[in-house]
């Protein structure tokens, strides 16, 4: 798959579904770049192994697609994911395509220098249709070299769109902001841990089955740290973090033994062997 640098080499792409608590409830292993095709595996998992789809689903602009709308629509999951879109004025685009206005009562999109854009046609993208729409006034603006190259400015509009319109606007109230910053919060925790903690930064096997079952191992210990901590915090208190800090000297002193032996395990291997021969 292709990395972060635009290279293609053996990646794989995580994914985990965190409790409010920041249990792992579910995870996988992907060999594609995008999170966009992983958002229905992530929810059916959780569903496959808590037994029902969660109430509220908070995901980054990543995840955000239609396929992925629609999904939640259907299974009545209030999700917030803001598309890449979002948030973003485009001060330096004045006529990028996200400053031209709808009104779905009469159905036309106002440019930014308030003319409007009529429906022109229909059309198909990927077996979903579209609708065309494009300037009236274009061959007149003296803004028409900024907006586009042809004769008149065009906006295609999918059919689903509406429902990355309420997505949108849920991003936008109170409530929505309040969700989203929880995620920050309760996800990007667990990947932190991994790689800078417990020095994680790659994995030590290949082949997708072998490294699925190498994330499988990282996020049971992740759950059974999460477990402990909150026990101790119960117990103990203000102890907590001195005890925690001692546990996590321990996982740091185990975790360079299981690298030691995975990166030497020829050589322990023949020193076994020759022992059990003797």
């Amino acid at each position: 798959m292709r990395g972060k640098k635009g290279s293609r080499d053996v990646f794989y792409n995580g994914q985990v579904v965190l409790s409010n608590e920041q249990f792992v409830l579910h995870n996988h292993i992907s060999t594609s770049s995008s999170d966009k095709q992983q958002l229905i595996p992530c929810l059916e998992g959780l569903e496959k192994n808590t037994g029902s789809y969660p109430d509220v689903g908070i995901f980054d602009s990543g995840y955000a697609s239609f396929v992925n709308d629609t999904f939640a629509k259907e299974e009545n999951i209030d999700l917030y994911i803001p598309d890449q879109e979002f948030g973003k004025t485009n001060k330096n685009k004045p006529y990028y395509h996200t400053n031209f206005q709808y009104d779905p009562e009469i159905d036309i999109y106002i440019c930014p220098k308030g003319k409007q854009l009529s429906f022109y046609k229909k059309g198909s993208k990927n077996g979903f249709s579209k609708r065309i729409y494009r300037g009236n006034e274009c061959e007149s603006c003296p803004v028409r070299h900024l907006c586009t190259a042809a004769k008149a400015r065009t906006i295609q509009r999918d059919d689903r769109q509406y429902l990355r319109d309420e997505m949108n606007y849920k991003m936008i109230t109170s409530k929505g902001q309040a969700f989203y910053n929880k995620r920050r919060h309760k996800v990007e925790p667990i990947f932190g841990h991994l790689k800078y903690n417990l020095g994680y930064q790659h994995f030590f096997l290949r082949g997708q089955s072998k490294v699925t079952a190498e994330f499988n191992l990282f996020c049971i210990a992740y759950n059974l740290i999460r477990m402990m901590n909150s026990k101790l915090k119960l117990i103990f208190g203000k102890l907590t973090k001195i005890i925690a800090v001692f546990i996590r000297q321990i996982f740091i002193k185990l975790n360079l033994i299981v690298k030691e032996l995975i990166f030497n395990h020829n050589f322990y291997t023949s020193i076994l062997l020759r022992c059990i021969r003797q």
